[in-house]
């Protein structure tokens, strides 16, 4: 394509996909407020308003909730009157918030117009069209929490460029803020920590970056306990919200799901038993047939648990990046293989962009067993479409920024075409 027609190209591109984005935000916005039945996880969060309403504020926090979550849903439907809604319209709210706070990280990094307009429609297209933002639409927890993730990660990179510790507090109030909503935050701060303290090897002088690494641990451990002072106080540990039941956990479905497997139509994913299952099964096998916890199941079958990692992190996962950024995965994976860059770009931002993609990813792949779901890589998504994107910005030869411009716009306008056609058929 000559230069006038790849202009031509990327200029009603831009115009359609904003039509199609827009097509596919009201329909799903319509489709999130008329659907009277609670989908998925929803029916836990149903549950879990109602046992707040029963039981009280502390006596909830105590036992265990997803306490701002709720704490919110429960406000908002004093107003609306209906929980299910309410729910949903705590992430309908948060969706152009999260768009906002993707659009202030990637400004960090790029200046190219056409690259900066490219990765934010690609961001429209994962947070609105993609499996892995879908969690926007429904009633559950986890874009309060990606909102608190994103608001950490751009102070840190303000930070990183200003190196004024105000930053860095404000960063570490969000990272606490986060196990406000889920435990699953554990996974995500630890690439926070991980270039926090990279930095206090990289950077000089090595006893202030130090204490100030410090303080950002302590000050997120502090905010994050502050919801758990009921606990504390009542049964002196930890609670959080617990998908399971009084004697059942997610760990054992999962194990089963992996004894069984029991074909879910995909090849990257088993059909889950029943709880009655899971009791049938420990009736007949006993109570200790089933291994509890990461550790009790590397001991039991260590083959499994390394055959399953690696499966989960170089094709589950991969699988996941692709249909959610598109061609901007391929930009990220020549990202991976200059290492030289990782070190100097934008005085080390981008290391921090790789380290929580690098966390999340591992973290859900050491855990999971049976089926990684794509919303569990928001961040690794988000993180790897920013890095392809730096990448792009630094091709040297015209031919390969072209076409990649080119393979980014045809995937995004064919696969929001795809997914405008799923919707109305």
């Amino acid at each position: 394509m000559t230069k006038n027609k790849i202009e031509y190209f990327i200029k009603y591109s831009n115009y359609i996909l904003i039509l199609l984005f827009f097509f596919i935000f009201i329909f799903k916005t319509i489709q999130c407020f008329s659907t009277p039945n609670s989908i998925g996880d929803e029916g836990f969060y149903l549950n879990e308003l109602n046992r707040f309403r029963e039981i009280g504020l502390w006596k909830s926090f105590s036992e265990g909730i997803s306490q701002l979550w709720i704490l919110l849903a429960y406000l908002i439907s004093l107003i609306t009157g209906n929980d299910l809604i309410s729910l949903r319209i705590i992430n309908i709210l948060l969706l152009p918030v999260a768009l906002y706070l993707m659009y202030s990280i990637i400004k960090e990094f790029i200046e190219d117009k056409n690259l900066l307009i490219l990765s934010m429609l690609s961001c429209v297209f994962l947070l609105i069209a993609t499996k892995t933002g879908t969690m926007f639409f429904l009633g559950i927890n986890d874009p309060l929490m990606i909102i608190f993730c994103l608001s950490t990660m751009y102070f840190l990179l303000k930070y990183n460029n200003s190196w004024a510790i105000k930053d860095l507090i404000i960063a570490s109030l969000f990272a606490g803020m986060m196990f406000w909503v889920r435990t699953f935050s554990i996974i995500i701060l630890g690439g926070f920590i991980a270039w926090i303290f990279l930095i206090v090897l990289l950077k000089h002088p090595f006893w202030k970056n130090l204490f100030r690494a410090i303080v950002f641990c302590i000050l997120t451990i502090i905010i994050a306990l502050i919801p758990q002072i009921p606990s504390l106080a009542e049964k002196g540990q930890l609670a959080f919200e617990h998908k399971g039941t009084e004697n059942h956990n997610w760990g054992e479905i999962n194990w089963l799901t992996r004894i069984k497997r029991e074909s879910a139509g995909s090849l990257f994913a088993y059909k889950r038993p029943s709880w009655e299952e899971l009791d049938e099964y420990k009736r007949t096998y006993g109570d200790k047939s089933i291994p509890i916890g990461l550790i009790e199941q590397f001991k039991y079958d260590p083959k499994f648990i390394i055959d399953n990692f690696i499966v989960n992190v170089f094709f589950r996962v991969p699988y996941i990046l692709a249909l959610s950024i598109g061609f901007l995965f391929l930009a990220f994976l020549n990202y991976l293989r200059l290492p030289e860059k990782w070190f100097i770009d934008k005085n080390l931002g981008g290391l921090l962009l790789l380290l929580t993609s690098i966390s999340v990813c591992c973290g859900v792949s050491i855990y999971i067993i049976n089926y990684v779901e794509h919303r569990w890589q928001f961040m690794t998504a988000f993180s790897a479409l920013v890095l392809g994107t730096i990448c792009a910005a630094n091709f040297e030869k015209k031919k390969i920024y072209n076409l990649l411009l080119i393979s980014q716009y045809g995937f995004l306008l064919f696969m929001s075409i795809l997914s405008v056609i799923n919707l109305v058929s």
